[in-house]
């Protein structure tokens, strides 16, 4: 019997919706046995459920919690609901992916990924960032070395949103996770950090600004965010000793193939004094490959894709960030 990913998605919202269902769907070794939904959540939004008939919705977790065939728990609620269910699914002997951020504690991260060990079981986090287009671009020429050594590389994520409700959650946990991720991913524990997060609307009560710079030797990695800016900056700049390379925005997407005609601009000196001038095919966003690692993990043994030493790293900057935004009274 050929292996197959049986997975109980616990949510119904947006990222289950855009980030999950249009990949898992579509996959051959996936079956989606169900989807947990609160009952308060179905009186709320009945109708969405419509565009779902192929889906068993349940209110009933008992109904996942007691199925064996279940070997896969997406954990797509609230964050602080993250742990308990990660918890509680291991010690049933079922996989977990679990929504970023994994919680806002870094001791409950730590008792989550030690308990799957000890189960032998597999917890992950849901980067799905890691499989922008944007991002796989920027893997793919760095790989190349065409830039020589990379002297600086910095990431912008911008938004205009200067009305934004200063009640809502410190953004570095909603876009920062993403984006903080992706350069530890991409160059390992930095030599320092130096932190400026605050935020221009409502300064200590919450973040729109954030421009943390990560520091490995004589290289700078800069992670840049911003609600106030009007006219976008590329996703991507890198400069090294034998080029550039400017990427525009390509990621976040809901289905695949944005990308087609997108393209990015690179120049460099090759090892004769050439110099090149070239456009970039940007690479189109794939969040299913997010699913394949998974099949792997589970059986087949490869190791984990996103390490728990960079998922625990990731927690300890944003911790530091989130500390430096309520600091700026």
């Amino acid at each position: 019997m050929d292996k197959k990913l049986v997975i109980a998605y616990l949510g119904f919202g947006r990222a289950i919706l855009q980030y999950h269902l249009p990949y898992s769907r579509n996959m051959e070794n996936v079956i989606i046995k169900y989807v947990y939904r609160r009952h308060e959540d179905r009186i709320l939004d009945p109708e969405i459920e419509n565009d779902y008939p192929d889906l068993y919705i349940t209110e009933d977790i008992e109904e996942i919690k007691n199925d064996p065939e279940v070997n896969l728990v997406v954990i797509g609620t609230p964050d602080a609901t993250h742990y308990p269910y990660a918890m509680m699914f291991l010690e049933l002997g079922k996989n977990v992916l679990i929504e970023k951020p994994i919680s806002h504690s870094k001791k409950e991260a730590e008792e989550i990924l030690a308990y799957a060990k000890e189960k032998g079981l597999i917890a992950d986090v849901n980067q799905n960032r890691r499989f922008d287009g944007d991002f796989l671009t920027l893997k793919s020429v760095l790989e190349k070395g065409v830039l020589g050594d990379v002297l600086e590389l910095e990431s912008h994520y911008d938004y205009y949103r200067p009305n934004r409700d200063s009640s809502k959650p410190m953004y570095v946990y909603g876009m920062g996770v993403h984006t903080i991720d992706q350069m530890i991913s991409l160059n390992g524990k930095p030599d320092r950090v130096v932190y400026d997060v605050r935020s221009m609307h409502n300064p200590g009560g919450c973040d729109d600004y954030f421009d943390i710079d990560f520091f490995y030797g004589r290289k700078k990695v800069t992670v840049k965010t911003s609600y106030y800016v009007k006219i976008s900056s590329p996703r991507f700049i890198v400069h090294g000793t034998k080029g550039s390379l400017i990427l525009p925005q390509v990621g976040h997407i809901s289905e695949g193939g944005q990308s087609a005609e997108v393209f990015g601009d690179l120049s460099y000196f090759d090892e004769n004094g050439v110099e090149h001038n070239e456009k970039v095919k940007m690479l189109d966003s794939n969040y299913g490959l997010l699913y394949e690692n998974l099949f792997r993990e589970i059986f087949d043994g490869q190791d984990k894709y996103i390490k728990d030493e960079e998922l625990l790293m990731v927690l300890d900057i944003m911790k530091e960030a989130v500390d430096c935004a309520l600091a700026q009274q």
